[in-house]
């Protein structure tokens, strides 16, 4: 056919493999996480923060999200999912996104807490409101990680 001038249509095994799968769209998106999540650490981190244990938390939690969002979004992008299939990927990414909505809605709740107790105008106050906002943010933007993760758990239990 390619001596004739027409082109041949790839085969369907071959788009099936080439398509990429719900994990491997839904995995590119954490990138907002990413950006919310360093913009709260960032703006805790440069307040006198160290002075409120519970502010210690903030920051535990949101580096902790931070660093392991970035490593997922690096295995996803890299296909080293595609290269490790003994790991269930869509469990573990099911459970980081679960674990993270929690940690994060409990992060902010601490953060808006204290929010209420600083003084308002200040340097602290104004960093803190700041980060509380992305605090939620990150919170809704991992639950809506959790469901997706949970409908391509659900899709690669169904295949099995």
């Amino acid at each position: 056919n390619e001596r004739h001038g027409l082109k041949s249509k790839p085969s369907k095994s071959y788009l099936r493999a080439a398509s990429p799968s719900l994990p491997d769209l839904i995995q590119p998106h954490n990138f907002d996480l990413n950006v919310c999540g360093l913009l709260v650490w960032i703006l805790v981190g440069g307040t006198d923060y160290f002075r409120v244990s519970a502010l210690c938390w903030v920051m535990f939690v949101t580096v902790l999200c931070w660093f392991l969002t970035i490593c997922l979004f690096i295995i996803y992008l890299t296909g080293v999912h595609n290269r490790i299939p003994q790991v269930p990927w869509t469990t573990v990414a099911l459970c980081f996104n679960s674990s993270a909505t929690v940690l994060y809605l409990v992060t902010a709740s601490v953060e808006a807490f204290f929010v209420s107790q600083a003084i308002r105008g200040r340097h602290n106050y104004n960093s803190w409101a700041a980060s509380t906002f992305f605090a939620f943010l990150s919170t809704l933007c991992y639950a809506g990680s959790s469901c997706l993760s949970y409908w391509a758990w659900r899709a690669a239990e169904e295949k099995h």
